[in-house]
């Protein structure tokens, strides 16, 4: 079975495809502040700092929004994602245009490519194919009500963080032995003082919302994940769990200046 990349910065699961030419039916609120966020990448058990990471948030001469990520342990596994998107109209918010996740195993081998085109409504997994021939791409058409976030969450858990909203319903892709679109629910799982200068933390944690049995079949996919941001520093990300890719190590990835010990004083 091949291991896929998990993306970041997520219906049913067979629902109808949308019409061609349509768009993402969320808008995601503008960032706060633009530029580049230093991190590092951790070791979940451990709190031992395995490379860098980044987060990069940049308008476009456009006017899109253009975000950057990517992780890893220094010489081995990384994933990369992107996120575009775009103002939407009349709203002072953004609509995503795109979005792509991809990652390498721990000896540099490429693990494929998730791609989601919002505007021609498909979603695309591409493994890595033998050598000298060309990927086999598998396509999934995107639903009529497009809510596919796979990689700025950061945008996406906003409501959370905020308390405008109790709990986000979205869709995630899937790629696995094939593209899937599955619906994720997120929360508010904690929320505590973080630091003596201020800095609070809140703790959202999503997870797959699906029938028993899809549920065990995409389950090793996508485990359970977490992201910490504070509230009284308009909402900043300040750090995540997640696995580098299906079936690959659980790290922490975390913003300068905040600790592992920190994010992992969970109760």
């Amino acid at each position: 079975m091949r291991a896929w990349p998990l993306c970041w910065l997520v219906l049913l699961p067979f629902a109808l495809a949308r019409p061609a030419g349509a768009a993402s039916a969320l808008i995601l609120p503008v960032p706060a502040r633009f530029g580049d966020v230093p991190a590092e990448t951790y070791d979940l058990a451990t709190g031992e700092r395995l490379g860098e990471a980044f987060i990069r948030l940049s308008r476009q001469d456009d006017g899109h929004v253009r975000l950057e990520g990517e992780s890893g342990i220094e010489g081995g596994a990384r994933t990369r994602v992107l996120a575009e998107l775009e103002p939407a109209g009349d709203s002072a918010g953004l609509r995503l245009v795109r979005q792509e996740s991809r990652s390498r195993d721990p000896a540099g081998n490429a693990l494929g490519v998730l791609e989601i085109d919002h505007r021609a409504g498909q979603g695309r997994c591409t493994p890595p194919g033998p050598a000298g021939e060309p990927p086999a791409t598998r396509s999934i058409a995107l639903p009529a009500d497009d809510r596919v976030v796979n990689v700025p969450l950061n945008l996406l858990f906003q409501p959370l963080v905020r308390g405008d909203e109790r709990e986000l319903r979205f869709q995630i892709l899937l790629c696995g032995d094939g593209p899937r679109i599955v619906t994720a629910v997120a929360r508010v799982a904690e929320t505590r003082a973080a630091r003596a200068d201020g800095a609070s933390l809140v703790r959202i944690q999503y997870e797959l919302s699906l029938p028993k049995l899809l549920s065990k079949i995409v389950d090793q996919w996508l485990p359970h994940l977490s992201f910490w941001f504070d509230p009284r520093d308009a909402g900043a990300w300040i750090g995540h769990e997640m696995p580098l890719y299906a079936k690959g190590p659980t790290v922490l990835v975390i913003r300068d200046g905040f600790s592992p010990a920190l994010l992992r004083a969970q109760p």
